[in-house]
């Protein structure tokens, strides 16, 4: 009786201390990777801003510093005298929005996974590095004042039809070995009874498909 009573008191104490347990492992990773990436470098270089941005794009993809990807958390807004670049707050709680002047911005265009992407040196000199969609920079960049960007040379203009191919082959690929991978584990034995296995990598390749077409109409010119 009294290991059972003992045993319910700790179990009570576990989940008492569970949520600030919970909170203080999500600020020590967040806090982890802003220091990776370089986000705490950079907002201590660069004021937040107060301009009034020209055009924003938000729930971004991209990977800053020593490759920490950033998934649909990022915000960039392209203002009067340069970029303003934010981090959704519930994944960046110490990681405040900083302002990178044009004029201390480079770019070079990269491929990545069939994409093209653009690596953005942030700084002169470079203090940190942000890799997002080239169809984004290219919106972004076309609010920047001419001759203003330290870019070496003019980076190629994504086509809609360069995208649109660069995202159709990333879905075939990716869809490839989803159906692969489930038709081999439906092979196996025992085989499963009713519905092929392999029938529910339809469902993730559908999914696929719409995420990949709504990254198109986000990008396209």
């Amino acid at each position: 009786m009294g290991e059972t009573q003992m045993s319910g008191l700790e179990t009570a104490l576990v989940f008492s201390f569970f949520p600030f347990l919970f909170v203080g492992m999500w600020l020590l990773i967040t806090t982890m990777l802003g220091v990776l990436s370089g986000w705490f470098a950079l907002q201590s270089q660069f004021d937040r801003g107060d301009e009034a941005p020209l055009v924003t794009f938000r729930r971004l993809s991209g990977s800053m510093g020593l490759g920490v990807n950033l998934n649909g958390v990022l915000k960039l807004s392209a203002c009067p005298s340069g970029l303003r670049i934010s981090i959704s707050r519930m994944f960046g709680p110490f990681q405040r929005p900083f302002l990178v002047p044009w004029a201390e911005i480079s770019a070079e265009r990269k491929t990545r996974f069939f994409m093209p992407m653009t690596r953005l040196g942030l700084g002169a000199p470079e203090i940190g590095k942000l890799t997002i969609d080239a169809g984004i920079w290219q919106k972004l960049s076309a609010h920047a004042p001419a001759g203003r960007r330290t870019t070496a040379a003019p980076l190629p203009l994504v086509t809609n039809q360069h995208l649109a191919r660069a995202l159709a082959l990333q879905w075939a690929v990716i869809s490839a070995a989803l159906i692969a991978f489930f038709t081999f584990i439906s092979q196996l034995p025992p085989g499963p009874p009713g519905v092929p296995l392999a029938i529910f990598a339809v469902f993730p390749v559908i999914a696929i498909g719409i995420a990949q077409l709504m990254r198109y109409v986000r990008q396209r010119s």
